[in-house]
């Protein structure tokens, strides 16, 4: 009995300190299977599909630290800081946010185009200056 009881502890402190976010796409899939394309960012970022529009919203409050365009793709990608860490949404065709903006959790930040008859978003992660590599695979309440 105890040891059943010291178990559930250490999984209740270990997943309960888990951060779980909304998906930034309407009825959005996670796509665990990735294929290299976009220069490595797949490999690196976590990819959500929907074949819903392509509203992205931040599923965290923070400030704009960046719009940049690709110059290779010409898709945008948005930069969003909430003093712990920074999240890059990447694959935008259009964005209604501008750098030094102050959003909160589930604004609109700009729309995805479609390819391949699929919205197409890659989230990336940077913690310390630190890419974290796949870093919502598990922590958004998207379809998996």
């Amino acid at each position: 009995m105890k040891i059943i009881i010291v178990v559930f502890l250490i999984l209740v402190s270990f997943f309960g300190n888990a951060q779980v976010y909304d998906c930034p796409l309407d009825k959005g899939r996670i796509v665990i299977s990735l294929k290299k394309e976009n220069y490595g960012v797949n490999e690196l970022g976590t990819t959500i599909t929907s074949t819903k529009n392509g509203k992205v919203r931040s599923f965290i409050s923070g400030k704009i630290l960046n719009v940049l365009k690709d110059s290779l793709s010409g898709s945008y990608v948005v930069v969003v800081n909430n003093e712990k860490e920074y999240i890059s949404f990447n694959g935008l065709s259009k964005v209604n946010v501008k750098k030094d903006d102050i959003i909160k959790k589930g604004e609109k930040i700009g729309k995805i185009k479609i390819t391949d008859k699929k919205y197409t978003l890659i989230l990336m992660k940077f913690i310390d200056n630190k890419l974290i590599p796949k870093p919502f695979e598990n922590d958004l309440r998207c379809i998996k």
